[in-house]
């Protein structure tokens, strides 16, 4: 939509603004219409709601501090540095984004496995989604670092090459922003909803008090240092915060073992399964 309306009439914020209301209206509708798929519509249950109020309310929490946690560092760049660095920021943040893709989906996808299996096999599925996860990210990073460099320049132009050095401080924050997607998700699933929420709430606290403190002296590296050391600090309370709800060894958690890609081949089942 972004294309058509650039090709047709130029872009401008509030028709980028209106494009994306109506790619989620359509992504929402989509959802609603696959959900559907053998369930009968029936009246509300105003029990069931409550229950699920009470219980979302809590991983509500750890989603809006997540979601801040994207666009609140471009928020404090205007107002603690300039337009321009602003700029060089808001490039380096949006072609690290790429990286957070893959652990986001595994985390969505282990969720309902999770849910369904047995009380021990819920740590079982975590750890594997979250070893997957980490050596796949692990290996993009390796990759966005060694190219990252070379292309932004070329795709964004020669302007942005400042934004070089504060898209490779990003990197690091994305085996943390892994760990709080599995992790987060993993106690959600294990009726923990408040828990799942302390790896976010750190994160955007970490996040936002290093903003101020690197930002007016560092500006957009700064603000990338601060956004990775959050990611780090988030994942790590996630991983404890499941830790304590379900024990594990903590060799399990990063010691690679046969099966750890099968996380990442159930998801690629449907693309290959075709519509």
């Amino acid at each position: 939509m972004l294309a058509v309306v650039w090709l047709s009439s130029g872009l401008t914020v509030t028709r980028a603004a209106l494009a994306w209301v109506a790619a989620e209206t359509l992504r929402a509708f989509l959802l609603l219409l696959q959900s559907s798929h053998g369930v009968a519509l029936v009246r509300p249950k105003l029990g069931l709601l409550a229950d699920s109020i009470r219980f979302g309310i809590k991983v509500w929490v750890g989603s809006f501090a997540r979601f801040l946690n994207f666009r609140i560092d471009q928020i404090l760049m205007g107002l603690l540095a300039s337009e321009a660095a602003l700029g060089i920021y808001a490039v380096a943040v949006n072609a690290s984004e790429v990286l957070l893709y893959l652990p986001a989906a595994t985390a969505t996808a282990l969720l309902p496995v999770a849910a369904r299996a047995e009380p021990g096999q819920q740590g079982q599925h975590t750890l594997q989604a979250f070893r997957s996860a980490a050596l796949v990210t692990t290996g993009a990073v390796v990759v966005a670092a060694s190219l990252g460099p070379l292309l932004l320049p070329v795709v964004f132009g020669t302007a942005f090459r400042p934004s070089v050095e504060p898209f490779l401080w990003l990197l690091p924050g994305a085996l943390g922003f892994a760990a709080t997607a599995v992790f987060s998700n993993a106690l959600v699933a294990s009726t923990s909803p408040g828990l799942s929420s302390l790896g976010p709430l750190v994160s955007l606290v970490v996040g936002v008090a290093l903003d101020f403190v690197l930002i007016p002296q560092f500006g957009a590296t700064g603000a990338a240092a601060a956004a990775s050391t959050a990611f780090l600090a988030g994942g790590s309370v996630a991983v404890s915060a499941y830790a304590r709800r379900s024990p594990f060894a903590w060799s399990a958690l990063l010691l690679p073992r046969r099966g750890d890609l099968e996380v990442l081949r159930a998801l690629a089942r449907p693309l290959r399964a075709g519509p």
